[in-house]
């Protein structure tokens, strides 16, 4: 009698086991693609609403959310100059869920303040509206490269002209639709929108130039529609804008080293929170430089960029959403040759 109990036992807790391996987690895994366009979305936040899961797409926008409970759930996908995607995923037991979310582009859609103060063409598909000729150099493209050098991040761009001077691009000759290139003079450059010459309208000579590696994206006016942005536009506008405030917690360090004692460093977290956000980030880099003069002395470099942003807005979801942001950098350089 025993033994039959004891077999009994068995079975049940036999049975209790099989149950648990068949109550497995799946998996949520997909791409992120724009619309209108092949090129995936990198760097894109994905979460299940009101859970802990979540996972942010990789560089070739692909993204995985592994362990998730059967049910049913809220996919909430959000990007900073796109639209917020959700949809309902149902979720079964050792199932992979395989999904591509398509993103609308929302650059356009932010208030006129930040349209104004932030972007000149309104993003890759803004820029078909535009009149005249306009190029867009989007995040992707920027992070492919990674360019220290603003006249390697140019190169491909039709209608400008460029005339080394260092070899590092600290001050670049620039020119469109066939002017001058003289310490980019002829053109009015910008980050975020507001003009960047210590003198636009008497003295526009470039000896600053804004450095292109903490750069999010560079936009390029040749037509007509550059007149408004500053005095000397006859060639064009060139406006670079700066890495954007992370709509949750984030942070980036990276590190490169190269011949000649070249050094790089790029260091930036941020967080957004319901009334305000924040930001910090640092680019430094240095070379000894690929010349040596007569007396032994070297030809390089030591620049340091250090940059806060602040904001304070209104909830997300207000009848009128409206921010203000604050901006404060400072710029150390050492160049042995100028």
């Amino acid at each position: 009698m025993k033994r039959v109990h004891a077999f009994t036992r068995l079975i049940v807790v036999f049975l209790l086991c099989s149950f648990e391996l068949v109550a497995q987690d799946g998996s949520i895994s997909g791409i992120i693609l724009p619309e209108n366009s092949d090129e995936p979305v990198p760097y894109v936040t994905v979460q299940l609403e009101k859970t802990n899961y979540g996972s942010v797409s990789d560089a070739k926008g692909r993204f995985e959310i592994e362990d998730v409970a059967p049910g049913s759930y809220t996919l909430i996908v959000t990007s900073l100059g796109y639209s917020k995607y959700s949809r309902e995923v149902d979720v079964k037991s050792g199932e992979e869920l395989n999904i591509n979310v398509t993103v609308e582009e929302a650059v356009l859609d932010l208030p006129a303040v930040v349209v104004e103060s932030m972007t000149l063409t309104g993003g890759s598909t803004g820029i078909r509206n535009i009149p005249g000729s306009a190029y867009f150099i989007s995040p992707k493209q920027i992070q492919k490269f990674s360019y220290t050098d603003i006249n390697r991040t140019l190169r491909a761009v039709p209608g400008i002209n460029i005339q080394e001077e260092d070899g590092f691009g600290l001050r670049p000759n620039i020119g469109l639709r066939g002017t001058g290139v003289e310490r980019s003079s002829k053109i009015t450059v910008m980050e975020d929108g507001v003009l960047m010459a210590p003198a636009p309208y008497t003295a526009p000579a470039a000896y600053y130039f804004p450095t292109i590696g903490r750069m999010q994206a560079v936009e390029i006016l040749k037509g007509s529609s550059q007149i408004k942005y500053g005095p000397y536009t006859t060639g064009g506008a060139i406006n670079l804008i700066s890495t954007q405030i992370p709509d949750r917690l984030a942070g980036k360090v990276s590190l490169f080293a190269g011949s000649f004692g070249s050094f790089n460093l790029h260091a930036t977290a941020g967080n957004s929170h319901e009334y305000f956000g924040y930001s910090v980030e640092t680019f430094q880099y240095k070379s000894d430089g690929f010349k040596v003069l007569d007396n032994n002395a070297n030809t390089g470099f030591d620049k340091k960029d250090y940059l806060m942003k602040f904001r304070i807005n209104t909830k997300r979801d207000a009848r009128v959403y409206q921010s203000l942001t604050f901006k404060v950098g400072r710029t150390f350089e050492v160049s042995n040759e100028t």
